[in-house]
């Protein structure tokens, strides 16, 4: 191989063939020498990434780990979701014994993978990577929610043979019944746990300022062919851990599953859900609204936003300049008493006390309080569940959308911002860390 080098020293095969042996006899100076020649001569980009990750493994066999990892960072800096790239530099850390900077380096890279996602998520490479890179930082759970994220907004499952269940869902169960310390951890930063005890003890109050008009929906009870849902329901109540639901139908609204009560929880469900939906998706459905309705979330989900704004300003005897209908401060303060007066007297201390709170919390918006609750359900739901598609597919036909399959995916989903919610949450740390507490994950 040298006396090949010598006769053609600008055929760049024969140098990389070369560098290669002198790899394997370990000695790394003079297969760094000729690395270094390939990546001063260049190619295209996968041969120079190739070039320069090998020359940086026999910089540190050389003893330079130092000037090696500063290779390294510079090529990650130009290439940060090249899974090539990703772990060349956690295998470097790895072998020089720096876990702490490989979990560091590797929790980086899945920052800037879902960045790129962010940015194109038709990209099917970065979801491949995605998987790879946090199957090696957590796991095979949370890679496998990656996967099913993946396949919910239709890339192909055969991408991702082994990461996830044949019907596209994370792998693992959640014990039942679910950890209450799920919810906590889910819930969104506009729904703080001030707000939830809040609702919770006011529920009573909402219900009365913002009634629930039963004789628009025209309710009835469960019957024949509606008994497999009131069924199907209490099983997912029981796994979340809450009391038996109660199911009033409609067909005002034929794919409803809306909570209106959570004391019994009570769901308005749809006259023809059960034949517009698979069981995968109402399981989500069920979780999503029950999960709500036990919070004491309902009166906020069902009211008009508006009326809901109103109800919640006069409690907090707050005032926005930027509204354009503000009311006046005699109606304000009449809807107060009304509230407050709902409120079971050993509570009022503790809701004036978390009235304060909210009153001095920067980041608490009124308005944004229904699309929170929306999306707390569905955190909740999800982790239950781990069945990506099938909550997807679930908001897509409540919100009346038709459930197309392959590219067409992806654009319908984007069109529906909670369903978006829900495949970015699917691969977010909060999602690991409530599958950990759920025991989905060890």
């Amino acid at each position: 191989m040298r006396q090949v080098a010598k006769l053609a020293p600008t055929h760049t095969e024969t140098l990389d063939r070369l560098a290669s042996v002198l790899s394997r006899q370990g000695k790394a100076p003079e297969a760094a020498r000729l690395l270094q020649e390939l990546v001063r001569r260049g190619g295209d980009e996968a041969q120079d990434r190739d070039y320069r990750i090998r020359l940086a493994r026999e910089i540190e066999s050389a003893g330079q780990a130092r000037q090696a990892e500063l290779m390294l960072e510079s090529l990650r800096a130009e290439q940060p979701t090249e899974p090539d790239v990703i772990l060349a530099v956690a295998d470097h850390y790895q072998r020089q014994g720096a876990g702490p900077a490989e979990a560091m380096h590797l929790n980086r890279a899945v920052s800037d993978l879902r960045a790129a996602i962010d940015a194109d998520p038709s990209e099917e490479s970065l979801w491949i990577t995605l998987v790879r890179v946090l199957k090696r930082r957590h796991g095979a759970g949370p890679a496998s929610c990656a996967a099913s994220a993946a396949i919910a907004i239709g890339h192909p499952a055969s991408l991702f043979e082994g990461d996830a269940t044949p019907r596209g869902e994370a792998l693992g169960e959640a014990e039942v019944p679910m950890s209450a310390v799920v919810d906590s951890i889910v819930a969104p930063h506009g729904l703080p746990q001030t707000v939830r005890r809040l609702f919770s003890v006011c529920e009573h109050s909402f219900d009365k300022v913002l009634p629930f008009d039963a004789g628009a929906w025209r309710l009835r009870r469960p019957s024949g062919e509606h008994r497999s849902l009131v069924e199907e329901a209490g099983a997912v109540a029981e796994a979340l851990g809450i009391s038996e639901p109660r199911l009033k139908m409609t067909y005002v609204a034929p794919a409803a599953c809306m909570p209106i009560s959570g004391d019994p929880p009570t769901l308005v469900v749809g006259g023809n859900l059960h034949e517009m939906s698979t069981p995968r998706e109402r399981v989500f459905l069920f979780a999503r609204a029950l999960k709500v309705a036990s919070n004491h979330l309902a009166p906020a989900l069902r009211a008009r936003p508006e009326d809901l704004d109103v109800a919640l300003v006069a409690l907090l005897q707050s005032h926005e300049a930027s509204r354009t209908h503000q009311p006046e401060p005699r109606q304000i303060e009449d809807l107060r008493k009304k509230l407050v007066k709902g409120v079971p007297r050993r509570w009022r201390d503790e809701v004036e006390s978390l009235v304060l709170e909210l009153r001095g919390s920067a980041d608490f918006s009124t308005r944004l309080v229904p699309f929170a609750i929306s999306e707390f359900g569905d955190r909740v739901a999800l982790t239950l569940t781990g069945d990506v598609p099938a909550a997807v597919d679930a908001l897509l036909r409540i919100a009346g959308h038709d459930v197309p399959q392959g590219e067409a995916r992806l654009s319908a989903i984007r069109e529906i911002p909670e369903a978006w919610a829900v495949v970015r949450f699917a691969i977010s740390d909060a999602h690991f860390e409530a599958r950990a507490q759920a025991g989905v994950d060890p």
